[in-house]
């Protein structure tokens, strides 16, 4: 949403960012108005439609993306864009103006508005520990980035043009028929990863390595087809992946942690204190459940919170699991 955002700004423009507009101050001083008149009627609902509308079309005749992912990353990202766009209206009517490369000059960064964030404390002297015999061992499986595609489909298109191919809903497949057909274990470029291969990907695992102490899965669960995440998709998708793992692993602990594709939409998860609605966060009840037995109980609660754990693995050996969309610098 921002990129398009960005798009309709310079489209209207006709200059790149390289090339700023020249204003005066007394054209500055006219941005403010309006964005003054803008924040005004932005607390009509009707016009949050309008704004996501204007977006929509600039995204569809400037040819940013495909329809179909224009109206889909619009859709994603609506609700979050018109919080943040009042936000910071609300905040200085100048960070809006600061957005638009028409070379105001004025001394503040509007990317700069960030969350209030109060430590809980200061950081501990650091001790040296020391370090364990060298016999003693641990073997760990880690799992990242598996980003599984529950839509891939051998024969398809590798080549399409969305950011996302390979999958049974591709748009010009049906204008130009398949030039580079999709294989079935999977295939390097624009492509997911099947669920199968990734079925006998642990189905290999846990025959070649009968000694794992346990599995770690650092996130992006998710495929790349961002203009079509949803909680529902994203829950299945949990509580799939986490099935599977019980399945090839029934007597070894398993630990996740949250990567940006989590997010819903992607990289965003708002904190407590915004309105609940769009915004909200509403997965973390589905980790703590597809996760049970995984995750010490002390420390559900923290899961159903704010999507992070700790857990005493052995005598001087912690694991603690981040939730690192609240360090993503997208979000």
């Amino acid at each position: 949403m921002r990129f398009l955002i960005l798009g309709f700004i310079i489209g209207l423009s006709g200059k790149s960012l390289a090339e700023p507009i020249q204003l005066d101050n007394t054209n500055c001083t006219i941005c403010e108005l309006l964005v003054d008149a803008i924040g005004l009627s932005l607390d009509n609902n009707t016009v949050d439609g309008c704004v996501e509308l204007v977006v929509l079309i600039v995204c569809e005749a400037l040819k940013i993306e495909d329809e179909r992912v224009c109206k889909g990353i619009v859709s994603e990202f609506g609700s979050e864009a018109i919080y943040i766009l009042k936000a910071l209206i609300k905040e200085d009517p100048r960070n809006l103006c600061g957005f638009l490369p028409i070379g105001c000059g004025y001394k503040f960064d509007p990317k700069g508005f960030r969350w209030p964030l109060v430590m809980p404390g200061l950081k501990p002297q650091h001790e040296d520990v020391p370090s364990p015999p060298k016999n003693q061992t641990l073997k760990v499986l880690h799992l990242s980035d598996l980003h599984i595609d529950n839509h891939y489909l051998p024969g398809s298109e590798a080549n399409c043009s969305e950011p996302q191919c390979c999958r049974s809903n591709n748009t010009n497949v049906e204008k130009a028929g398949v030039q580079i057909p999709a294989a079935y274990w999977g295939t390097i470029g624009n492509c997911d990863l099947p669920y199968w291969t990734a079925e006998d990907m642990l189905q290999q695992i846990t025959k070649t390595h009968t000694d794992i102490d346990y599995v770690v899965v650092s996130g992006d669960l998710e495929s790349h087809a961002v203009w079509t995440y949803n909680t529902t998709d994203h829950a299945y998708m949990i509580q799939n992946v986490s099935g599977l793992l019980r399945k090839y692993f029934p007597n070894t602990k398993v630990y996740f942690a949250l990567g940006n594709h989590e997010g819903v939409p992607i990289d965003n998860i708002a904190p407590h204190w915004v309105p609940q609605g769009n915004l909200s966060y509403q997965l973390y009840n589905v980790m703590a459940n597809a996760w049970d037995d995984w995750v010490p109980d002390d420390q559900l609660a923290v899961v159903k919170y704010r999507g992070c754990y700790m857990v005493k693995l052995y005598p001087g050996l912690r694991l603690i699991s981040f939730n690192t969309l609240y360090g993503d610098p997208e979000n």
